[in-house]
């Protein structure tokens, strides 16, 4: 799974760079934009080789929070209670 995800990152920072001899524009996005996707790819990857190594019950509720804090979201309480759900539903055999 680690081996797809880091495929298909590959192919999306490559193929805008082929494209580029046909469009007027050098790179088609800011500096800015590309460091938060390679950080957005790092922790999706991170958080694949965690599930890999720990479980899905403990690596699933460290991607979850991870990316809520990547989008934002800044209540910890918010993110400790939505982490915990989804331990105890992926527990319990049920989905959020």
């Amino acid at each position: 799974m680690a081996s797809g995800m880091t495929l298909c990152a590959f192919v999306l920072i490559v193929q805008p760079l082929l494209q580029r001899a046909h469009d007027d524009e050098l790179f088609p996005m800011t500096a800015w934009q590309f460091a938060i996707f390679l950080l957005s790819a790092v922790i999706v990857l991170c958080a694949v080789l965690t599930i890999g190594e720990i479980g899905i019950r403990t690596g699933g509720p460290v991607l979850i929070s991870c990316l809520m804090l990547f989008l934002g979201e800044r209540n910890i309480p918010l993110i400790c209670v939505t982490a915990i759900l989804r331990k105890v539903s992926a527990r319990n055999g049920t989905s959020t």
